[in-house]
C-alpha cells in the first residue's frame, strides 16, 4: 500500500513539474525581457547591426528583450582558439533576435548553442571587403 501511495505521488509530480514546466519558463523570459542592457550592448548593436538605428523605440525594446533571453537560454562556443566576446554574443544574439519581432518569440527550440570559429569569423570578413 505505501508503494503504491509513493508511486501514485512521484507521478503526480512528475506532472505538476510537466505542467509547470512553460509557466516557469515564460516567467523567466518575462524577467529577462524587462531587463535593461547595457550601453556597451547599445554600442555594440549601434556598430554591428546597421538597421539597429533605423527600429523604433517599441522594437528597440523588443530586441533588447529577446536579445537577454537568447543569451541566456543559449550557449556560445569558441572553436579553433576563438574566443568569444561580449561583442561577438551581442551581434549574433541581435541577428538571430532580429527574425523575432513579429513572431511569438520561440527562441528557436532546437538550436542549444552557437558553435563560432576564428576561421569562419576571418573568412567572413574577407568575403565582405571582397578579398
Amino acid at each position: 500500500m505505501v508503494k503504491t501511495v509513493l508511486f501514485l505521488l512521484a507521478i503526480l509530480l512528475i506532472i505538476a513539474l510537466i505542467w509547470l514546466s512553460p509557466v516557469l519558463t515564460a516567467a523567466r523570459r518575462s524577467r529577462l525581457k524587462n531587463q535593461p542592457v547595457t550601453r556597451h550592448w547599445v554600442s555594440i548593436l549601434e556598430q554591428n547591426l546597421p538597421i539597429y538605428k533605423r527600429l523604433t523605440e517599441s522594437l528597440e525594446s523588443r530586441l533588447h528583450g529577446h536579445i537577454n533571453v537568447f543569451l541566456a537560454e543559449k550557449q556560445f562556443i569558441g572553436c579553433g582558439g576563438l574566443r568569444l566576446t561580449d561583442e561577438i554574443k551581442v551581434t549574433i544574439a541581435a541577428v538571430a533576435c532580429l527574425l523575432l519581432l513579429n513572431e511569438r518569440g520561440e527562441y528557436y527550440p532546437k538550436l542549444s548553442s552557437t558553435d563560432n570559429s576564428e576561421k569562419d569569423e576571418k573568412a567572413e570578413l574577407q568575403r565582405d571587403k571582397g578579398i
